[in-house]
């Protein structure tokens, strides 16, 4: 394993989140609010036997504004250039793909951690990538994930540790609403800065 790489993940994603971190953090919160407020209307449109619709709603947001997140980060020089506020939507125009992929990657990953724990959390590091290529190669869910699998095949002791440590960084981030939302924009970061050296290493297409 090559753990100054995982080290360097991090480091390099806090450094483009410190970048403008007053904008993440208030894209991170309106992203919390319009889930939230998804999930309220769909919560006071349907009858109260399909409630758990709210719940999917409400979960249905988030991927695709990851996905903006991933856009932002993949910009040219992200230091030197401020998001628009429109960025922050530029993802959901992945709002079908990243659910499905989200959904696939999820079943997958509770059904490894069902069985023996590690291929879950394995699933899970494998398939890191997938939203990145998503929307950096406009590439199918099938074929996102594929890619995904390829690029950390090399490395899948690293990115066993580097899931692992995201589970852990997330779940000590829910502690608090003001963790969540600098927790989000780092690790999206991290994961994108990732996914440029893997690809700069000469990753499959």
């Amino acid at each position: 394993m090559n753990e100054s790489s995982v080290i360097e993940w991090y480091k390099t994603g806090w450094k483009l989140f410190s970048s403008h971190w007053q904008r993440f953090i208030l894209f991170s919160l309106l992203a919390f609010l319009t889930a939230e407020a998804a999930g309220a209307i769909v919560y006071v449109l349907v009858r109260s036997e399909w409630q758990f619709v709210s719940y999917i709603a409400t979960m249905s947001i988030f991927p695709p504004f990851v996905c903006s997140f991933y856009l932002i980060f993949f910009k040219e020089g992200p230091e030197d250039h401020p998001p628009a506020f429109r960025d922050l939507f530029s993802g959901f125009s992945y709002f079908i793909q990243a659910n499905i992929a989200s959904l696939i990657i999820l079943s997958a990953t509770l059904l490894g951690t069902a069985l023996f724990i590690l291929p879950g959390l394995l699933v899970s590091a494998l398939t890191i990538f997938t939203l990145p290529v998503i929307v950096t190669k406009k590439a199918g869910v099938l074929h996102a994930v594929n890619i995904s699998m390829r690029l950390t095949s090399r490395q899948r002791l690293a990115f066993l540790v580097f899931g692992c440590m995201n589970i852990l960084i997330m779940i000590g981030g829910a502690i608090t609403v003001l963790g969540t939302v600098v927790v989000l924009p780092w690790l999206t970061a991290s994961v994108a800065s990732a996914y440029r050296q893997v690809r700069a290493e000469g990753g499959p297409v």
